[in-house]
C-alpha cells in the first residue's frame, strides 16, 4: 500500500502514534476503527476480524513459549511480512 503512518491515520481517523501501536499490538483498534482499515486496505470486515482472531491466537501460542516481550515483536514482525508478501502476491518461499 505504501501509506505512511501519517497518512494512514488520516485515512482512519487515528494519530501516527496509534497506528504505530496497531501495528506493535500494544492496542487493538475498536470496531469503528477496523471498519476504516478495511476501507482503506480494501478487504472485508470479516477478513479483518479473521486477522485479528489469528493475532490472538498467535499471541497465545507466543506467551506459551514464554518469549520474552522483544522476541514476540520480532516473530509478529515477521508474520506482518509473510503476511504482506502473500497480500502482494510475492513468494514466501
Amino acid at each position: 500500500m505504501g501509506l505512511t503512518q501519517d497518512e494512514f491515520g488520516e485515512k482512519i481517523g487515528v494519530s501516527p502514534a496509534t497506528v504505530s501501536l496497531y501495528e506493535s499490538g500494544e492496542r487493538k483498534p475498536r470496531l469503528e476503527a477496523l471498519e476504516k482499515i478495511a476501507k482503506v486496505i480494501k478487504v472485508s470486515l470479516a477478513a479483518l476480524l479473521d486477522i485479528q482472531v489469528k493475532e490472538a491466537d498467535l499471541d497465545i501460542a507466543l506467551r506459551s513459549e514464554k518469549l520474552t516481550l522483544d522476541e514476540v515483536k520480532e516473530v509478529r514482525k515477521y508474520v506482518k511480512l509473510l503476511r504482506n508478501a502473500r497480500v502482494h502476491g510475492e513468494a514466501t518461499k
